[in-house]
C-alpha cells in the first residue's frame, strides 16, 4: 500500500504479508497509516502473489482535517477597480512552534487567476493581513482564496484553505456603450451568448426586473460574465400593483421600492435602471379613483384662481368645483379644446417629474448609475425627460434621436431600442441604424435582438446583422464621434409641445411627426447640419442664443405667446422662418385664434 499527497508525492509505503483462505468471497484488510499532514491524500493498494504478480487492485481518496483553520474576511463586499483588494485571514488553533505563512489568490467567474501574493504569518499571530490588486478587472464577481502553509524540515504544505466572494461594480465603461437583450435568464445557454456577444462590442445584458434577484444571485456566484448589471427595475417587481402616477400612496411605494432596490444591487454594479418597457404618457382619460380630483387640485395651484383659469381656457366657470369629466367633454364638442390639453400637459409634467425622483433616488443611492426607461415613447416631451433622466432608449425613430443628441448634457445612456425579429436578409434601413445613433450624438444602443441575434452554433444570425455594425464601432469610431465637436449650419427645426396635441383637432390631417420626418430628411438632403430646439427651450431663448440663420416650423399649428415674440424677435433680427403650413393657428392651450399668430 502506497500513501501519496495530491502532488504525487509518498508519504508512506508499506508490504504486508497475508494469507488468503481458498475460495471466492469478500476478504477485509485493515491499513493503519502513520499521522498524515491535514490535506487530500490517496491510499493505492495492490494484491501480489508470490511471483510477484498483481491480482488486483484498488485505490481510495482520503481527506485529513486539520485541526487548525483559516477564515477569510473581507474588508467590503465591493472594491472600486482601482482600489486594493483588502481582506484578514484569521487562523485558529494553529501549533506557535510551527512556521507557517498565508498564500492568497484571486480568481475570476471563469477560474482563471489574476493575482497572487504569499505573506509569513509572525510567531504567535492569529491572523494575516493580504493586499492584492487587479490588473485589469474584466468582470463583476471574483474570489479570494487563502491557503494556510506550514512548513515541516523542507516541506511546505497547506493545512488549511478558505475562500470569500467580492465584487467590482463600477469598471471603466466605454464612452460607446452596447446593452443585449437576452430572454434566456439564468441559463447555460445565455450564459454562452453573452459572451459571444462580447465579442461583438456588447458591454452587458439587459435583464428584466423580475429576474434581477435570481440574476444577482447567479453572478455572485460567478456565472455571469457580463461586466455590468443592467435594466433593473419595473413598478411590478417592485411588488407596488401598476396605479395612476398622481396617487400619493403610489408615489410613496414606488420612490421607496426604488430606494431599497439600488441598496440591493449596488453591490453587483448596476449600470441602467430601467423603470418599464412598452409605456407612454397617458393620453386619455384616467379612470383611477381620485385622478381628476387631483388634476383639478392641480389647476387650483396652477392659475390660483377661476378668472385666471377662464382667460387660458375660454370657459366660464364659477368656481374650479364645476371642472368635472363631463364638462371636460362639452368643451370638446363644442370645440374648445383648453381644458383638455392642460389635461393632457398635467399628464406629461407628471411623467417627467415622477421620473426624476426615481433618477435623483438611485443616484443618491449608487451616483454610477443610470436611470430611467427603454423601450418607450415619450417624444412629445423628450426634452423634459432628458432633464430629469439619465437612462434614455426609445424605440429607435431617426428624428428622435436626432433630438436626443442636441438635447442631452451630462453622462448616460442616450440611444434607443433597436433591432429586428425577421430573418430575411440585411436590410440598409436596419443595419445603418447604429451609425444614425452615433452620427446623432447618441452615445449607446440597446439591442433587443441578442436572443435570435445567435444562430444554433452561436455564430452571427441574419437577424443579428446589426452587430456587425456594432463591433466596428466599438473599434474606437464611435468614440471619436462622441468626443467630436459638433458643428451645425444656422438651421433650427423646432418641435411644438401644444402641435402634437393638435394633431388630435384636426383628426391627424397634419400629422406632426410626419411633417418633422419630411423637414429633417429635406435638410438632410441638402446636405446641411440641423439642431432641434423645444417650446421651452425656445421661451427661454435659446433661439436668440444660437443665433441661427433658418428656424423651420414642422406643423407648429398651436404655439404659446412667448413662442410667438421669441420667433417675431428673430425674424426682425434677420432670420428666415420657414413653415409648412398655417403656423400658430392655436393657442398653447388648442383655443383657435382669431387671427394666425405669425
Amino acid at each position: 500500500a502506497v500513501v501519496r499527497d495530491r502532488w504525487g508525492d509518498v508519504l508512506q509505503s508499506r508490504d504486508t504479508a497475508v494469507t488468503l483462505p481458498p475460495g471466492r468471497g469478500v476478504i477485509t484488510l485493515q491499513l493503519t497509516t502513520p499521522r498524515l499532514p491535514a490535506g487530500e491524500h490517496t491510499i493505492d493498494c495492490w494484491l501480489v502473489d508470490a511471483e510477484k504478480r498483481v491480482v488486483d487492485w484498488g485505490s481510495l481518496a482520503i481527506t485529513a482535517a486539520s485541526t487548525t483553520g483559516v477564515a477569510v474576511e473581507m474588508s467590503a463586499l465591493s472594491f472600486e477597480p482601482d482600489k486594493p483588494i483588502e481582506a484578514t485571514v484569521a487562523i485558529s488553533d494553529h501549533n506557535p512552534k510551527s512556521q507557517y505563512e498565508v498564500a492568497a489568490q484571486i480568481r475570476d467567474g471563469d477560474g482563471r487567476i489574476l493575482a497572487r501574493q504569499e505573506a509569513p504569518v509572525p510567531g504567535g499571530a492569529l491572523s494575516a493581513r493580504v493586499s492584492l490588486r487587479l490588473p485589469r478587472p474584466n468582470g463583476l464577481v471574483y474570489y479570494l482564496e487563502a491557503s494556510l502553509i506550514e512548513a515541516i524540515q523542507n516541506l511546505r504544505r497547506p493545512i488549511a484553505y478558505d475562500l470569500a466572494k467580492f465584487t467590482v461594480p463600477n469598471l471603466p465603461r466605454d464612452e460607446y456603450y452596447v446593452s443585449a437583450n437576452d430572454s434566456r435568464q439564468m441559463t447555460h445557454l445565455s450564459w454562452l451568448r453573452t459572451k459571444m456577444s462580447q465579442r461583438h462590442g456588447v458591454d452587458c445584458k439587459r435583464g428584466y426586473g423580475f429576474h434581477i434577484l435570481g440574476e444577482v444571485g447567479t453572478a455572485y456566484q460567478g456565472q455571469s460574465p457580463a461586466p455590468f448589471f443592467s435594466h433593473v427595475g419595473g413598478c411590478g417587481f417592485l411588488g407596488v400593483p401598476a396605479r395612476c402616477l398622481s396617487a400619493p400612496e403610489y408615489r410613496q411605494q414606488l420612490m421607496d421600492g426604488m430606494k431599497h432596490l439600488a441598496e440591493q444591487v449596488k453591490p453587483y454594479g448596476a449600470s441602467c435602471y430601467n423603470l418599464g418597457d412598452d409605456t407612454g404618457v397617458c393620453e386619455a382619460l384616467c379612470k383611477q379613483p381620485g385622478c381628476f380630483e387631483r388634476f383639478v387640485e392641480a389647476m387650483r395651484k396652477k392659475y390660483g384662481s377661476v378668472g385666471s383659469l377662464n382667460k387660458v381656457w375660454g370657459t366660464k366657470l364659477r368656481r374650479l368645483e364645476d371642472v368635472t369629466v363631463d364638462f371636460i367633454g362639452s368643451e370638446q364638442v363644442a370645440q374648445n379644446y383648453g381644458p383638455w390639453f392642460d389635461y393632457l400637459y398635467w399628464h406629461e409634467d407628471l411623467y417627467c417629474e415622477t421620473f426624476k425622483r426615481c433618477n435623483d433616488i438611485v443616484r443618491a443611492v449608487d451616483p454610477n448609475a443610470w436611470v430611467g426607461q427603454d423601450a418607450s415613447g415619450y417624444a412629445n416631451v423628450i426634452d423634459l425627460y432628458l432633464e430629469g433622466c439619465t437612462y434614455v432608449a426609445p424605440y429607435f425613430r431617426r428624428v428622435l434621436a436626432k433630438k436626443m443628441g442636441c438635447f442631452q448634457k451630462r453622462p448616460g445612456f442616450y440611444g434607443a431600442c433597436t433591432g429586428t425579429y425577421r430573418g430575411d436578409g440585411r436590410d440598409p434601413n436596419n443595419q445603418c441604424i447604429p451609425w444614425d445613433l452615433v452620427f446623432a450624438g447618441n452615445n449607446a444602443i440597446l439591442f433587443w435582438s441578442m436572443t435570435c441575434g445567435n444562430g444554433g452554433d452561436l455564430t452571427l444570425h441574419p437577424r443579428g446583422y446589426q452587430m456587425e455594425e456594432i463591433r466596428e464601432l466599438k473599434g474606437g469610431i464611435a468614440n471619436l464621434f462622441i468626443r467630436a465637436t459638433r458643428q451645425d449650419d444656422g438651421v433650427l427645426l423646432y418641435h411644438s409641445r401644444a402641435s402634437k396635441h393638435a394633431t388630435g383637432i384636426e383628426n391627424r390631417i397634419g400629422y406632426q411627426d410626419l411633417c418633422e420626418s419630411n423637414f429633417s430628411t429635406m435638410v438632410e438632403d441638402l446636405g446641411l447640419q440641423a439642431r432641434w430646439t423645444t417650446t421651452k427651450r425656445a421661451e427661454g431663448g435659446e433661439i436668440s442664443r444660437l443665433k441661427p440663420r433658418v428656424v423651420i416650423l414642422p406643423y407648429c399649428q398651436a404655439l404659446s405667446d412667448k413662442e410667438i415674440e421669441a420667433l417675431e424677435r428673430f425674424v426682425r433680427d434677420g432670420g428666415t422662418l420657414l413653415a409648412d403650413a398655417r403656423p400658430a393657428v392655436y393657442t398653447y392651450n388648442g383655443r383657435p385664434r382669431d387671427v394666425g399668430g405669425l
